[in-house]
Formats: C-alpha cells, sequence, structure tokens
C-alpha cells in the first residue's frame, strides 16, 4: 500500500479539504492523469486504501479525492462503494458522496494520531 498517498489523504481529511486526482498523481507513483493507464494506476492505489480502510473499520478515504472539472470522485469510487456494500442499489452518487465524504471528515478531524 501506498503509506505517503494515505498519509496525504488523512491530513487532507483532517483539514475537511478535498484533493484533485491531478494533485495525488506524484505520490500515487503515476504518470500524467489524461493518459487512461495512469488513471486506472490512481484507481488501484486509491482502491487499496479504502479496501484497507473499510477492513480497519473506517469511512472510504479516497472520497477526499475528487476531479478538477466536476468536484466529484470518478465511478472506481462508486463501483467499490458498492463493491463493499457501503453504497444502496437506490442511493444516487451524490447522496453516497456526501454522505461518505462528511463520514471521512468527522472521523480524521476528531483523530490525533495517524493510525497504521
Amino acid at each position: 500500500m501506498n503509506e505517503e498517498l494515505r498519509q496525504k489523504l488523512i491530513e487532507v481529511a483532517r483539514d475537511a479539504e478535498v484533493i484533485t486526482y491531478n494533485e495525488i498523481r506524484e505520490i500515487a507513483g503515476v504518470g500524467q492523469f489524461d493518459i487512461p493507464a495512469s488513471r486506472k494506476q490512481i484507481g488501484d492505489v486509491l482502491e487499496e486504501i479504502c479496501e484497507y480502510e473499510h477492513e480497519n473499520g473506517r469511512p472510504m478515504l479516497s472520497a477526499v479525492v475528487v476531479s478538477k472539472g466536476t468536484g466529484f470522485p470518478g465511478g472506481g469510487f462508486f463501483d467499490l462503494a458498492k463493491r463493499l456494500g457501503l453504497m444502496g442499489r437506490m442511493e444516487t452518487q451524490v447522496t453516497f458522496f456526501s454522505k461518505e465524504l462528511k463520514k471521512v471528515h468527522d472521523y480524521w478531524c476528531g483523530y490525533e494520531d495517524t493510525v497504521g
């Protein structure tokens, strides 16, 4: 797992902010974000972080990563949420994202130390 990226996402969450995919690409160790293979690599790294967080009872940390153009996460975020059983079949992406981002901010804003 990319611990450096995870720690950056925790920092963003603690500040109750969001960060763009392009802003994390270097930490994720991928090239230009406009290349499909790079987007997939970023998605894979974020998925691994989210699965780790989920296994440890925490919300989807990658909710803080959004597209610069839309201010919204990519489709992989919602696909993973469904696979993890976090997003209901009738729940809209807007509703789920809003709730999950709030959970992430609330969790990490109240947390003092980094979690291993």
